[in-house]
């Protein structure tokens, strides 16, 4: 409903949704009455009643919007009572307004928005940019692809499903350049999450007349050559509730996070001005944008990508094939007197207890700590937070070979059949 009429009320949590769907009006359980721009959770009105014990907003039969606590005290009101028959209404342009019966404005929250933007903007401290309600409706018409990424910019697919259908999940993330330098075009340093479908026999657009003509241009000659099974259609019907944290490899720390929003397309940017700014203060970056890890979740289902190898954890004195170490975790000798510890700083050592003395080491490797792994192929392999091998045995080609921490000291790498193929050399 996007409206009240007089005697209508609004209480704690209920709301008047615009008809496009893109405001919201909502009496918080603070007391506060809060017009969001409702995709990015922008407050664009207030009646500064926050703390104050509100029970009811209501369009009174004066004309007068008040806003009471549980025992009829007036806290907020328009000021319009003398006006028997207004209404309230939440436009869809962003304003909230109070009409009299002759359709005379008498009160409004002064909030239009510019909805023909391709982005909002958004300030947190730092400076962002997502894509606008109006431009993922221009886009629902244009279908993805894989190819549509560039240096700086990675994208990749997951192929799922989401209420029994077959999706395409597609993720692109790093330096998404300003088309033509364009402020007010999507871009910067960040993240997309796009949720797509497959549609054979779709007829393809043949043109893309909101696009700048370069960006046309590129989209329609790869629309031009890819088959069916390599387009995928967006799937906002399927009301995907999407989220994203991009994540500092070195630091395991969020960079910065968007949504949750209930859509076919999650994009949000921080502004190449702010990036700097942010850079020179945080210390330990990332050398490539693209290097952040993207955490992303939809319908409350996680992911990661890069995804590092996963596996049970080793235990005991040995790791057997698809066995993992992750931060801290560690195997022993029999004895208890030499462990092998994937430490949090990406190094994997060998240390005689109870000295604690390095026998042998990896050294700390770049990218952040991931993951030690007893690969099936026989190779032992440490991945960095960003899932790049860092360091590795090369031993494979030995398929189910296991590393065993043995009593003498040495970490030796053994095939099925008992030879043994590496060895840290660490006898005591």
């Amino acid at each position: 409903m996007d409206h009240l009429l007089p005697d209508q009320s609004l209480k704690i949590n209920e709301t008047l949704e615009s008809n496009n769907g893109w405001l919201r009006l909502i009496l918080q359980g603070d007391g506060n009455l809060v017009l969001y721009r409702a995709q990015v959770g922008q407050p664009l009105w207030a009646s500064d009643t926050a703390g104050q014990p509100a029970a009811m907003a209501i369009m009174q039969g004066d004309g007068n919007l008040v806003l009471y606590d549980p025992q009829g005290v007036p806290l907020w009101a328009a000021g319009t009572d003398g006006h028997p028959g207004a209404r309230l209404v939440l436009q869809d342009d962003g304003n909230l307004v109070i009409y009299d019966g002759a359709g005379n404005a008498l009160w409004a929250s002064d909030s239009v928005q510019d909805f023909s933007t391709p982005t909002i903007q958004i300030v947190d401290g730092y400076s962002y940019v997502e894509t606008s309600e109006r431009w993922k409706e221009l886009c629902a018409a244009l279908p993805c692809f894989l190819a549509l990424q560039w240096p700086g910019y990675a994208s990749t697919i997951v192929e799922t499903v989401i209420d029994g259908q077959p999706v395409v999940i597609q993720l692109w993330k790093g330096w998404c350049q300003k088309f033509l330098g364009i402020p007010s075009f999507p871009g910067g340093i960040g993240a997309e999450v796009g949720i797509y479908r497959r549609i054979p026999g779709k007829l393809r657009p043949t043109s893309l007349p909101f696009l700048p003509a370069p960006l046309e241009a590129f989209v329609l000659s790869h629309l031009a050559s890819l088959t069916d099974n390599d387009l995928w259609w967006p799937a906002p019907e399927l009301s995907a509730r999407l989220q994203f944290t991009l994540i500092n490899p070195f630091t395991n720390q969020p960079f910065f996070a968007a949504g949750q929003e209930t859509s076919y397309w999650l994009a949000k940017w921080m502004n190449e001005t702010s990036y700097v700014r942010y850079w020179f203060s945080h210390g330990h970056m990332p050398a490539l944008p693209q290097d952040y890890i993207l955490e992303y979740t939809v319908n409350e289902v996680t992911r990661r990508w890069p995804s590092l190898p996963t596996g049970p954890p080793a235990a005991g004195d040995d790791m057997q094939p698809g066995e993992v170490l992750t931060s801290n975790a560690s195997i022993g000798s029999a004895s208890g007197r030499f462990r092998l510890t994937y430490q949090d700083d990406a190094n994997l050592v060998l240390y005689r207890d109870p000295e604690v003395l390095a026998l042998w080491d990896t050294r700390p490797k770049p990218g952040g700590v991931g993951v030690c792994i007893m690969q099936d192929d026989g190779n032992l392999v440490v991945y960095n937070a960003s899932a790049q091998p860092v360091w590795a045995s090369n031993t494979d080609g030995n398929p189910g070979s296991h590393l065993v921490m043995q009593d003498d000291g040495n970490l030796v790498i053994y095939r099925p059949d008992g030879t043994p193929i590496w060895a840290s050399n660490t006898v005591q």
